[in-house]
C-alpha cells in the first residue's frame, strides 16, 4: 500500500521540479517513483526509469544521480535474474562512488553486488566482496541487522556448496582484510 500511495505523490513532485526547470531534482523524483514500482514488483518498469535517469545524470554531471540510478538498476536486474548485467551496474556504481568518495553509496554498492556475482558464477569474488562489504558497512554505517546477517549466511551457504567450507572460510578472511 505504501509504495502505491507514494508513487503519485512522487509524480507530482517530479512535475513540480520539472516545471521549475530543475531536471536534476525531477530525475531524483523519477528514481523515487522507480523505487515504488520496484516495491510493487514492477522491476522492468523500474529498470527502464533507472536507465533513463542514469543517462540524464551523466549528461548533467550529476554523480549522485549516477550512483542512485546504477544502484537501482542493479537491484532491478537482480529481480529480473539478469545476473551479469546486475554485476555490471553494480561495478559502475562502485566505480563512481569510489571516485567521488561517497561512502554511503559505496557501502550499498559493495553490499548489493555480492549476490549477483555469486549467481553469475563469480563465487570466490562474491564471498570476498560480501566479507569486505560487511566490514565496510559496520565501519561506516553501523551494525548489521538480523536480515543482513541472514543475507551473509545465505551467500556463505550457497558458496560452500560450490567451494567447500574451508575455501569459503579462507575467502571470507581475505575479504575482511581487504
Amino acid at each position: 500500500k505504501g509504495a502505491a500511495h507514494a508513487e503519485p505523490l512522487f509524480a507530482q513532485a517530479q512535475a513540480l521540479w520539472s516545471g521549475l526547470g530543475n531536471s536534476c531534482l525531477a530525475h531524483a523524483r523519477l528514481r523515487n517513483r522507480a523505487q515504488c514500482w520496484a516495491a510493487q514488483g514492477l522491476h522492468a518498469q523500474a529498470l527502464d526509469s533507472f536507465r533513463q535517469c542514469e543517462q540524464a545524470a551523466r549528461a548533467e554531471g550529476d554523480w549522485v544521480g549516477i550512483i542512485d540510478s546504477t544502484l537501482g538498476a542493479g537491484t532491478a536486474l537482480c529481480h529480473l535474474r539478469q545476473w551479469t548485467q546486475a554485476v555490471a551496474a553494480g561495478s559502475e556504481c562502485i566505480r563512481v562512488a569510489w571516485l567521488r568518495h561517497h561512502a554511503h553509496g559505496l557501502a550499498y554498492a559493495l553490499w548489493n553486488i555480492a549476490h549477483p556475482m555469486l549467481r553469475s558464477g563469480r563465487v570466490e569474488d562474491a564471498v570476498r566482496l560480501m566479507s569486505l562489504a560487511s566490514a565496510y558497512w559496520t565501519q561506516h554505517m553501523g551494525p548489521l541487522r538480523a536480515d543482513d546477517l541472514r543475507d551473509t549466511a545465505k551467500l556463505q551457504r550457497l558458496a560452500r556448496v560450490r567451494l567447500g567450507t574451508e575455501r569459503v572460510d579462507t575467502l571470507w578472511r581475505e575479504g575482511a582484510n581487504l
